[in-house]
């Protein structure tokens, strides 16, 4: 039956419905199934929006979801292991109380993707599951105790069966990275991001990005060795190298220099480019071995200078030259 006015569609497989409720295009996805709800206007609503034991995908847009009243509620009420992503551009949520409620069980999970999200006392609340927050902009009407923007039920955040992960986003008044709200210096930001503040004319606000990897290489030591007849050395530079982000690496080692050594005609350098194919590990010790010196260029003043391979597109240098002879 086609709606009149719909305020929303819900697609389903290759089936597209207009409903006159964001309640009853929640209803319309069978328990334990999938869809997905597409605002078309913005939405006014005195009941929380209960989402169960579904997996449901919310494109808001540029449309917002507004619950005027009944401050005891959150706007979305998301329980039994449903599965809830918010995909918005400049809509939201504004609430008396909650924006997000996630509860019931572990296998909940709210996923937040960009939109604006305005609270009471908190924007998002979780009692049991997973809230996972890559963007938006969150703030609220109160900002001291009970007003925290992101808040979980202390015993389950305590056991761990309680989480909120932030990768992303902007928050007014509230450091997710540095907060009070499950006792102090509470930290949801994910491994790997950093929080940056800046003062505004109301307090600060917070915004949380993906942190640059901070890879170093640092010249350890280098040893040497003579052939037996003392004809002909080596030299080894040692290296330890430590990363914060090893999935973004791809190789890592030295070159040795100077390369006049190496064009004579009477030597075959070997081991000029020492490269290690594979990630860094923290405290990854590697070495850069020149072996085979004639004796006639003992005393040559030789150049190891390591470099690391970063997402397969640039190679790095570091100052870390280490230089040394064999004598």
């Amino acid at each position: 039956k086609e709606i009149e006015n719909p305020v929303c569609t819900v697609t389903i497989g290759d089936v597209t419905v207009g409903y006159a409720t964001v309640q009853d295009a929640v209803n319309l996805i069978p328990s334990s199934g999938e869809g997905v709800i597409t605002l078309l206007s913005d939405v006014s609503t005195d009941k929380p929006i209960n989402i169960n034991n579904r997996t449901v995908t919310f494109n808001l847009g540029d449309y917002t979801i507004t619950k005027p009243s009944d401050p005891e509620n959150a706007v979305f009420s998301i329980t039994g292991g449903a599965v809830v992503t918010v995909n918005a551009g400049k809509g939201g949520i504004v609430s008396k109380d909650y924006c997000f409620n996630v509860q019931t069980s572990t296998n909940t999970k709210l996923i937040i993707n960009g939109g604006n999200y305005k609270g009471g006392v908190s924007s998002v609340y979780v009692h049991t599951g997973v809230a996972e927050i890559n963007g938006g902009t969150f703030d609220a009407d109160v900002y001291e105790d009970p007003g925290y923007l992101l808040n979980c039920y202390d015993a389950n955040y305590n056991n761990d069966t309680a989480k909120i992960i932030v990768k992303g986003g902007t928050f007014v008044n509230f450091d997710p990275y540095n907060n009070t709200a499950e006792g102090r210096s509470t930290n949801f930001v994910a491994k790997g991001y950093k929080s940056e503040t800046e003062e505004t004319a109301d307090g600060y606000t917070a915004t949380v990005s993906k942190r640059d990897p901070e890879t170093s290489i640092a010249f350890r030591e280098y040893e040497t060795v003579k052939s037996p007849d003392g004809q002909a050395g080596g030299i080894r530079f040692i290296f330890e190298a430590s990363t914060t982000d090893p999935q973004t690496i791809n190789a890592y080692g030295a070159y040795i220099l100077p390369s006049a050594l190496f064009t004579d005609d009477n030597y075959e350098a070997k081991a000029v480019n020492a490269q290690y194919e594979g990630e860094i590990s923290n405290s990854n010790t590697f070495s850069a071995d020149l072996i085979d010196i004639p004796s006639a260029q003992f005393g040559t003043q030789i150049y190891a200078i390591p470099y690391y391979i970063q997402n397969g597109e640039a190679t790095v240098y570091l100052n870390e030259k280490a230089s040394a002879s064999v004598n």
